[in-house]
This record gives C-alpha cells, structure tokens and sequence, in this order.
C-alpha cells in the first residue's frame, strides 16, 4: 500500500524558543495529522511563523487572538515542505524536493 503525507520541513524550528516544540525528526520532516501532540503543532506553528516572518511572542503571552492576529495579517502563508509518498510493502520512501512548497501541491 502507498501511503500521501504532507509533511512540513521543520528546519525553520532549530533553536526556537518561544513556545514548546517537540524534538525534530532524524529527516527533518513533520508529518501533518490530526493526531499530532501538541509540541508537534508548536513546531508547525514555529515554522509558519518563522519561514514567513511573523512577529513571534512568547507563550506566556500569547493569546488565541493574538495568534488569530498575526496569522491573519499575512498577506500570504506559505511553508517548507511537500508529499512524502511510502510504499509500505517495500519500505521505500520519496521525500519531497527543495523549491516546491505545500503551496504548490495543486500543481504537482
């Protein structure tokens, strides 16, 4: 079975320090799912707003329309990343390449 994940480079999230972020994968590479912890979605959060320079504040004070605020005056989020396709009979993987982006996946 071939198994599509979307999945954000997380390399914009070294050395972040704003809010909690879970420790990055050997690849570098965070799947994105509804299953994800918490620490994961503060590393998704900390390469949106890295990768697309937005004013980061720190989780102490940082307030749901805060965030809302900030992520609604970009005039246009994009973030590092692709498809990752995985064969599950043969083990094998293809990662996503440098310069094609999430927000091009229409286009793939």
């Amino acid at each position: 079975m071939v198994i599509v994940e979307v999945v954000l480079e997380t390399y914009d999230a070294v050395d972040f320090t704003a809010w909690p972020i879970a420790e990055p994968s050997r690849d570098r590479l965070l799947s994105l799912s509804g299953q994800m912890s918490p620490a994961e979605v503060g590393t998704a959060m900390a390469v949106i707003f890295s990768y697309n320079g937005i004013p980061v504040t720190h989780a102490a004070d940082l307030t749901e329309a805060h965030l809302e605020q900030h992520l609604a005056e970009a005039e246009c989020l994009i973030a590092p990343g692709g498809l990752r396709f995985h064969d599950t009979t043969t083990d094998v993987s293809v990662s996503p390449g440098c310069c094609f982006g999430l927000e091009n996946w229409r286009d793939w």
